[in-house]
């Protein structure tokens, strides 16, 4: 675990080679153990190594298969890859973990990945779910007027679009 933050810490700074030696000494050290898995997945995104990263969060979510988070992150590479069906699949065993805290972003985060390949009926149907869990959540709501407007459901859309201007004043 130790190792698993000096990486990340290394990370945040911008010094990747050291977070790299930090990660993989946490990998030899406990190589059937999510997080550093998990860790070094995010850093071999941030290089470029899709595959590498590919295969330690697949490694991870296998290691920690009740952990939301990770799924949840798994999703997000997945969806960045363009590889849709499977990031649905993660957000959603993310979002259906009993002890994840935050389902309603891994509903958000499938609504969002959905918009990207224009897929209105997953996007609507996942930023539902997110504003079922926590009605406020701003980009849920925004992201659903723009489903309606994209759906020429005009009136839908303008009824979003206001309870995310009163979701926005009431957090001031």
């Amino acid at each position: 675990d130790t190792l698993v933050q000096l990486g990340l810490g290394y990370m945040q700074k911008g010094d990747l080679n050291v977070a790299l030696e930090k990660l993989t000494l946490a990998l030899d050290a406990a190589d059937n153990y999510a997080p550093p898995h998990s860790a070094i997945a995010i850093l071999y995104t941030r290089l470029g190594r899709d595959e590498e990263a590919d295969k330690h969060f697949l490694r991870s979510v296998k290691l920690a298969p009740d952990d939301g988070n990770l799924s949840n992150n798994y999703g997000a590479f997945l969806c960045d890859r363009g590889r849709y069906d499977e990031a649905y699949e993660y957000f959603h065993k993310a979002a259906n973990q009993p002890l994840y805290k935050t389902p309603a972003m891994a509903y958000e985060n499938a609504g969002l990945c959905a918009l990207r390949e224009n897929n209105l009926t997953v996007a609507e149907q996942s930023f539902r779910s997110a504003l079922k869990i926590r009605r406020n959540m701003t980009v849920s709501l925004i992201s659903m007027a723009r489903v309606a407007l994209l759906n020429k459901n005009y009136l839908q859309s303008t009824e979003f679009i206001s309870s995310f201007m009163l979701s926005t004043f009431n957090t001031f």
